[in-house]
């Protein structure tokens, strides 16, 4: 009986082997210097600087039937998750993304019955997710915040 040659992987010939590569997948575009304005004191630079600075927080607990235990906002496709009633060190972005999550509600009022075509909308806004800033250690911090807070209101 004739025996068959046997194999191995490990005895194969690789010194002329091509090497593979893989590109990534997808176009990551070009890379942005920065420069100019950027750079200049209050630039898009400061202002990264800023915002990622830690802040300590807590969202208040919400007893509704419909309230999210966790929050979680969203800033560039990050998440940064709150628990409820407890402090929390967090980058000062996603405190600004708690100040925009509001919700609106809207009631229509005819002041002059006589003219029922005149409707006017009347908007009450509330915070989804009411927090307090229990620390900053930017000195600019408040006012940044109340900053943010008025803009919102506007």
């Amino acid at each position: 009986m004739a025996r068959k040659k046997e194999t191995h992987v490990i005895e194969e010939e690789t010194a002329n082997a091509r090497n593979l590569t893989l590109d990534e997948i997808g176009d990551p575009g070009p890379i942005e210097t920065v420069g100019g304005d950027a750079l200049r004191p209050g630039g898009a630079v400061e202002l990264e600087k800023f915002m990622n600075e830690y802040v300590n927080v807590i969202v208040h607990p919400d007893a509704s039937d419909n309230a999210v235990e966790i929050p979680i906002p969203q800033v560039n496709g990050v998440n940064q998750p709150f628990i409820r009633g407890k402090v929390q060190r967090v980058k000062r972005k996603y405190v600004e993304a708690l100040v925009h999550a509001v919700f609106t509600r809207y009631k229509q009022a005819t002041p002059d019955p006589r003219q029922p075509e005149n409707i006017q909308m009347l908007a009450t806004s509330a915070p989804v997710y009411p927090f307090t800033v229990v620390s900053d250690p930017n000195p600019a911090g408040p006012a940044w915040l109340e900053a943010i807070k008025a803009q919102q209101n506007q």
